[in-house]
């Protein structure tokens, strides 16, 4: 026999249905729903954004945005010398050039001892007489196939109707360090985002594998994009873009120790026997840039202490390796200019073994250099003439 019905207590018979959620209840509670089931608005949201963000990747990381203004945002940080290097080189390759250039190439070394280059573009414009441009290239442990892209890059816009276009690259006995095998590992790490078609055939001829090239600008970079994209776009969106700090090399504590004074040594040294081939990759870079119109290329001596030389016996093979690019004729290789030497540097004139001090240092360097500069312009027509 079935149990008869209980009787409903009279509170529960009075109570009501829940009133309606309305107003912003009603809209944080749907938001919250949208968000935390699926939906069609959802999903074409996620859609949108990821649209949005592929489209903006796309349209900055291309060489025409990051040569233009919004290139200012692409260096992660003021240290980030790779980042404002690729910015200059692709700015510097793509407008055409209203004015003589001095494009320099070079390890921290060269950057250290140009600083702003303010001396430098001021001397040499009041010793010639013209406007230049000084287009300062330089990068930490700069390899040899980074100085073919970044001269490639830079060297872009020059035409048979172009102003004279003068390549300095950084040249010393401390090259001599650098092996087939790091050559390539550098090569490999993709820390630029320029051109690769020099590049890539010198690391070919050098036995190492490149990647196909597609022609896109970020799949053929993408370790470089990887590195520089979720800050170049937060920079971009904020308008916050970095400010080079043209002297990091001499900020904080030294790392200058006699181990690391030892390795510079000992590899100088062990070099010697790679000196020939050193040289046939500065005459290869070198074949390279004379195929631009109205182009030169020229050698610059780069810093190192006395101390570290006299310490390490490194005047032998700096020596020995002066003397072999003198051997080889002004016909096959480019002028040498030692810089250095000129501005008669001391070794407390530097902060560490391969870096000089700002201000005075510095200002000696530029002006060494700038005379060189006045002097090959003076011997320059000035005029294009398509070599």
């Amino acid at each position: 026999m079935a149990e008869p019905a209980r009787p409903m207590p009279a509170a529960a018979a009075a109570r009501k249905p829940p009133a309606e959620v309305t107003g912003w209840k009603a809209a944080l509670a749907a938001a919250w729903q949208g968000f935390s089931e699926p939906s069609a608005l959802a999903f074409r949201t996620f859609l949108l954004s990821l649209a949005a963000t592929l489209g903006l990747c796309l349209w900055y990381f291309s060489p025409a945005t990051l040569a233009g203004p919004m290139g200012a945002f692409l260096p992660r940080s003021a240290l980030d010398a790779e980042g404002f290097a690729t910015r200059a080189a692709l700015h510097t390759g793509h407008v055409p050039p209203d004015r003589p250039r001095l494009i320099l190439l070079g390890t921290s070394a060269v950057a250290q001892s140009i600083g702003t280059g303010t001396l430098l573009k001021d001397r040499i414009e009041a010793g010639t007489g013209v406007a230049w441009d000084v287009v300062n290239l330089a990068t930490p442990q700069q390899s040899p196939t980074d100085q073919f892209a970044l001269a490639e890059t830079a060297l872009a816009s020059q035409t048979a109707e172009s102003p004279l276009a003068l390549v300095a690259v950084g040249f010393g006995a401390q090259r001599l360090r650098w092996t087939t095998e790091q050559t390539l590992g550098f090569h490999a790490m993709g820390r630029l985002g320029v051109a690769h078609t020099w590049a890539d055939d010198e690391a070919r001829l050098l036995g190492g594998t490149v990647p196909a090239r597609t022609g896109f600008y970020i799949p053929d970079n993408w370790s470089f994009v990887l590195l520089n994209g979720s800050e170049a776009l937060m920079r971009l969106l904020l308008q916050t873009p970095a400010r080079q700090d043209t002297d990091q090399y001499v900020h904080g504590a030294s790392m200058e120790s006699a181990a690391r004074h030892a390795l510079i040594g000992r590899e100088t040294r062990s070099g010697v026997a790679r000196m020939d081939a050193y040289l046939d990759q500065i005459a290869r870079l070198a074949d390279r840039v004379a195929l631009v119109p109205n182009t030169r290329m020229v050698l610059i001596e780069e810093t190192i202490s006395p101390a570290l030389v006299a310490e390490q016996r490194l005047s032998g093979p700096r020596a020995e390796l002066e003397t072999a690019l003198a051997q080889r004729g002004p016909g096959r290789m480019p002028p040498f200019w030692p810089i250095v030497a000129e501005a008669d540097l001391t070794a407390a004139d530097y902060f560490d073994e391969l870096h000089v001090l700002s201000g005075t240092p510095q200002d000696r360097v530029q002006v060494a250099l700038s005379d060189r500069v006045i002097a090959e312009w003076n011997a320059y027509d000035g005029a294009p003439d398509g070599n």
